[in-house]
């Protein structure tokens, strides 16, 4: 993991964004969010142990313990947690199983508010089936594709495309690839019902690779959610929609209200997290 970086807001802060990538993506894909966000939201993202550059901690170290790492290292409070595909659903985890040990991360790092993006979700076990495991890689494959074709600022043909997608599922590994499917595989045990704080889903309508029925039946398994679909948008909307994404991350920002305080009140004094 890299040291996080702040990316100033333009006025004095209203609040703290922290923005957490994907599975074989990296801090890069909230450029545009960095640039489009309103001018209070302080936002910081971080490259994590799965980017598309770090595909040794797999099977080394849970997913949690790292992402307990990235809330450390930022500035408390973190008002709203930004969180994208495999990134979202380590962020469930972290939390749910955390407040069941009786820990309270809500508390520790101020969070007020959840913004999922392209989560994946099941209700129940009996949704995992045999005949479907070809099915879930062949997705894999195709959102890492999808991920190298709009993070591409340049036009390059299907073959370099292709070449380039396999690269990133090389880098990422069978070992990436079943701590992404676990978590995925775990979710019908997530304690949703201990979440108990502002959650906004958003998904794209024409996502395969979360698919927004998943979206929508993690809405009704958390206590206070709301489902976002932005139209015409596949497995990376802060990329591909750019300006609906920011808007609709300054509507949920908005929606938290003001924090008593001030947004610098920094709680890094407390002992580790662990």
């Amino acid at each position: 993991m890299t040291e996080p970086v702040r990316h100033e807001a333009a006025g004095p802060p209203r609040g703290r964004a922290l923005a957490l990538h994907g599975l074989g993506s990296g801090a890069g894909c909230w450029t545009p969010l960095r640039t489009l966000r309103r001018d209070d939201l302080e936002l910081w993202t971080v490259d994590l142990p799965w980017s598309g550059e770090c595909a040794e901690w797999a099977g080394r170290r849970p997913a949690t313990a790292a992402l307990r790492d990235a809330f450390e290292a930022v500035e408390h409070p973190v008002d709203l947690v930004i969180a994208h595909s495999f990134g979202a659903n380590v962020l469930l985890e972290m939390l749910a199983t955390d407040i069941a040990a009786g820990r309270d991360p809500v508390d520790r790092f101020g969070l007020r508010g959840l913004l999922l993006v392209a989560p994946l979700y099941r209700r129940s076990r009996d949704e995992f089936t045999w005949d479907e495991m070809p099915a879930y890689l062949s997705r894999f494959g195709n959102a890492m594709a999808e991920g190298v074709r709009v993070h591409s600022t340049r036009r390059r043909n299907r073959d370099l495309q292709a070449a380039m997608a396999d690269r990133v599922c090389q880098r990422v590994g069978p070992y990436g690839w079943l701590e992404f499917f676990g978590t995925y595989l775990r979710t019908p045990m997530l304690r949703t019902d201990l979440l108990d704080l502002p959650c906004r889903v958003l998904v794209g309508t024409d996502d395969r690779a979360a698919p927004p029925n998943e979206a929508a039946a993690l809405v009704a398994a958390l206590p206070t959610a709301t489902l976002c679909r932005i139209a015409d948008c596949g497995h990376f909307p802060m990329l591909q929609r750019p300006q609906d994404f920011a808007t609709e991350v300054d509507r949920f920002f908005r929606s938290l209200g003001v924090r008593s305080g001030s947004a610098g009140a920094d709680t890094s004094g407390r002992p580790p997290y662990r």
